[in-house]
């Protein structure tokens, strides 16, 4: 993950044509958006975060993959930070 966030942020160039590969038929100016937003939202280093894993969560509730009463009340406990150092 840090090595491919790394070259997210190096590489925009080559971030974007590798995207054409997989998306051919869409226009140069929404790949290039497409990236823009992907690297704006893409933490670097990319740390976790408990309130990350709460609103990743909450997507599985409001689709109904997940009933409210079975979100955890606490993500502490399921990721670790260790792997950026």
């Amino acid at each position: 993950m840090v090595e491919a966030v790394s070259f997210l942020y190096a590489h925009p160039q080559e971030s974007i044509a590798s995207l054409r590969r997989r998306f051919a038929a869409v226009s140069d100016a929404v790949l290039a958006a497409s990236y823009g937003s992907v690297k704006a939202m893409t933490p670097n280093p990319p740390l976790a975060s408990a309130h990350d894993l709460a609103n990743s969560e909450l997507i599985n509730v409001r689709a109904g993959f997940l009933k409210p009463e079975e979100q955890l009340k606490s993500y502490d406990a399921l990721f670790t930070n260790e792997f950026v150092k």
